[in-house]
């Protein structure tokens, strides 16, 4: 088998938020519905209250185009590997954990991966392509390009 290695851009979840590690990815959601987790709400409440019901999919809904669901052997780890209609968060680690995408890079992946496909996150250190100082402002790109999604691809979708 051939494997193929694509890198796309990412915005991630802020420090302690990230998901890492290995996993899988039982389905996906074409423009899926968001609803803002328990934690969330209660770290945020004014921000997310007013979305405590959900946001139903379209072109304003913080999921973007697509989405695969990341679970592993405990179920679902309530991350994600999404679309984004906020462009401008793409290289920054600024998100409530999940792996956010452009939307035309997150219907790519999605329409290229299989169910159950494996997804390995490195974390920045992981990768070997440096880090940030506390406080400091991460160029984009480093930020982006030091979380690789791998292996999620191989096989028909």
């Amino acid at each position: 088998m051939t494997r193929i290695l694509i890198r796309y851009s990412v915005g991630v979840g802020a420090a302690g938020y990230g998901f890492t590690g290995e996993a899988h990815t039982p389905y996906q959601r074409d423009w899926p519905r968001w609803t803002p987790t328990d934690d969330m709400l209660a770290q945020n409440p004014a921000h997310y209250g007013p979305s405590a019901d959900g946001v139903e999919g379209g072109l304003e809904n913080p999921m973007g185009a697509r989405a695969l669901y990341i679970h592993n052997s405990g179920g679902d780890t309530f991350y994600r590997i999404h679309g984004t209609p906020d462009p401008q968060s793409i290289g920054t680690a600024s998100s409530a954990g999940c792996i956010r995408l452009f939307n035309q890079d997150i219907i790519h992946l999605a329409e290229n991966t299989r169910s159950m496909a494996k997804v390995v996150v490195l974390s920045q250190a992981q990768t070997g392509m440096g880090t940030t100082q506390p406080g400091a402002a991460a160029a984009p790109v480093a930020t982006a390009a030091a979380y690789d999604i791998t292996d999620i691809t191989g096989g028909t979708p």
